[in-house]
């Protein structure tokens, strides 16, 4: 998992303090990648109405010159590890080609707008000709067979291409990766309703014929790799997770796992032995980021894990003993040395 973390000069002086409190509240860019296979997909033949849903690869374009086209359809439950409200900034979609009879030949990416079928159709063999379909499998004429129709044969996507690519000789893998395939992701996240996935279209109209593994391929299945910055908990402000927790009075709360604190300023808290600490929680994974000031450190912790929390200026964990007095006490869980700070 990597972090893109806020940088926070250090600061030199109550003024440049003073100025933290004011500064408007911001997201902190904590980025997060996560990588998907695809839940459903499925190839459709255009001279007939065969499909090939369970079958270990899938194929676009056409055969021979003489024969007709193949498009296959692909689509990712983004949902699983991207929590709503987040931001997409890249995405990568990658597949392996495991036979072709025709040189390289573009492959485009296009949004699927309508729902389709996964049945249990299988060609068995070399599977290029597809197998008849089963109750609910996608073809060329319907997004499920035996009962809703394309609006248009071969499938109902947006016209513009989403992302294209070369995709090239046996054994080689193909990457499609561009902001159309963000934006698409995005769209997806704001309304997952709208996710139908993409169809793969090559050239249609000369031998450009490409096998590629299907998800229930022995290796090598397609992956769709996001980066991704989660939200911030919706509208733009932060979520404050001590809010419910027992009221002192005067904006002070005591948490039964971190101790006392006053939140009036948060994000920024003061706690009464880390002092000023600034909180980033992420709600879906009930964790916190927070940046101690005496120390110009960020911790990683939970409620789970306080005391132990991870330092990233120390690259390690690190113990906290949440009793002592005067100066707190650590040791790195890593090294073994023990040490204080303010």
């Amino acid at each position: 998992m990597n972090h893109a973390l806020l940088y926070l000069p250090r600061a030199r002086a109550l003024p440049a303090l003073i100025c933290l409190f004011l500064l408007p509240w911001q997201p902190l860019a904590l980025g997060d990648s996560v990588t998907l296979e695809p839940f459903k997909d499925n190839t459709i033949y255009s001279e007939n109405d065969n499909s090939n849903a369970t079958f270990r690869n899938l194929f676009v374009g056409r055969v021979s010159r003489s024969s007709s086209a193949r498009r296959a359809l692909l689509a990712f439950d983004i949902s699983d590890g991207i929590p709503q409200g987040a931001t997409i900034d890249s995405a990568s979609l990658t597949v392996r080609v495991s036979r072709t009879s025709s040189g390289p030949a573009n492959v485009d990416v296009h949004r699927l707008t309508k729902d389709w079928g996964e049945g249990s159709s299988n060609s068995r063999g070399q599977g290029g000709a597809g197998a008849s379909p089963t109750s609910g499998d996608a073809t060329w004429n319907n997004a499920f067979s035996g009962g809703d129709a394309w609006q248009s044969e071969g499938g109902d996507f947006a016209a513009e291409a989403s992302a294209g690519t070369s995709v090239g000789a046996n054994n080689s893998s193909a990457t499609w990766s561009s902001e159309g395939l963000v934006a698409d992701l995005q769209a997806w996240v704001d309304d997952p309703g709208s996710n139908f996935g993409w169809i793969l279209i090559g050239p249609e109209d000369a031998k450009s014929a490409k096998r590629i593994n299907s998800r229930e391929g022995s290796s090598d299945v397609p992956q769709l790799v996001i980066d991704f910055t989660p939200g911030s908990g919706g509208g733009g402000e932060p979520v404050n997770p001590f809010a419910s927790l027992d009221d002192l009075g005067g904006g002070w709360r005591e948490s039964p796992w971190l101790g006392v604190l006053n939140d009036t300023t948060f994000p920024w808290i003061f706690h009464l032995q880390h002092e000023f600490v600034f909180v980033f929680f992420r709600e879906a994974e009930n964790d916190f980021f927070l940046f101690d000031l005496s120390t110009m450190d960020w911790w990683f912790t939970s409620e789970t894990l306080y005391p132990n929390v991870f330092s990233f200026n120390r690259n390690s964990w690190i113990f906290y003993f949440a009793e002592t007095a005067g100066p707190r006490q650590f040791v790195d869980l890593q090294s073994g040395e023990f040490f204080s700070q303010p």
